[in-house]
């Protein structure tokens, strides 16, 4: 099921004791961002070690997912995400409401995802994902395994790695927008290793 789309930075937060701390953490981080808005997303992306049109392309591919510019993907991306984790800021936006640059800001104030998701009250079964019994699920098996073995209403009491949550939003991203089965992004992520690498490999597929 398709997330609802983002109108991105500019939403009002819903509660007033969230959005007093995340505005304090923005207005701390304003001054880099507004200097890295400077630079153009390729030669960020340069500056981090990455293929500039391949992180470009992808996040290209995430914004679509949202209905989010690249003018507004490469202002989440100057806060100092890593290139995959742009898609779960988005994720955590649409999911609880808020500003994409809220959830950014707590992110790079080095509050974990899973953590960020509880901040705003996001369901963590929105994350699942059915995949085949069976398969090697790699980082993920551990997570699956406390899906199954938790009742599905408590499953808010798991505990996410950053990897789980940045990989589970990815997943269900590159799915969708290739139009490929959830398993196949899953083995192609356990071959590339990073979700940037996987995009650029689906993208070359015919």
């Amino acid at each position: 099921m398709k997330e609802s789309p983002v109108s991105g930075p500019g939403i009002e937060l819903q509660s007033d004791s969230v959005e007093e701390a995340v505005l304090s953490r923005i207005h701390g981080a304003m001054v880099p961002v507004l200097v890295l808005g400077a630079l153009p997303l390729s030669v960020l992306a340069q500056g981090r070690g990455a293929e500039p049109n391949v992180v470009d392309a992808y996040h290209a591919t995430v914004g679509r997912a949202f209905s989010v510019s690249a003018e507004e993907v490469g202002i989440l991306w100057e806060w100092g995400l890593e290139p995959d984790e742009v898609g779960v800021v988005l994720f955590v936006a649409s999911s609880a409401g808020i500003s994409p640059d809220a959830a950014a800001s707590l992110r790079t104030s080095g509050l974990r995802w899973g953590d960020i998701l509880r901040t705003y009250s996001v369901d963590v079964g929105a994350l699942w994902l059915s995949l085949p019994s069976g398969r090697d699920l790699g980082p993920l098996e551990e997570t699956y395994r406390a899906f199954s073995q938790t009742p599905r209403a408590s499953w808010n009491s798991i505990d996410l790695q950053d990897h789980t949550v940045v990989a589970l939003v990815n997943l269900r991203i590159l799915a969708r927008e290739f139009r490929v089965p959830v398993a196949d992004v899953l083995e192609t992520w356990g071959v590339e290793g990073d979700f940037v690498s996987v995009h650029k490999r689906l993208a070359q597929e015919p």
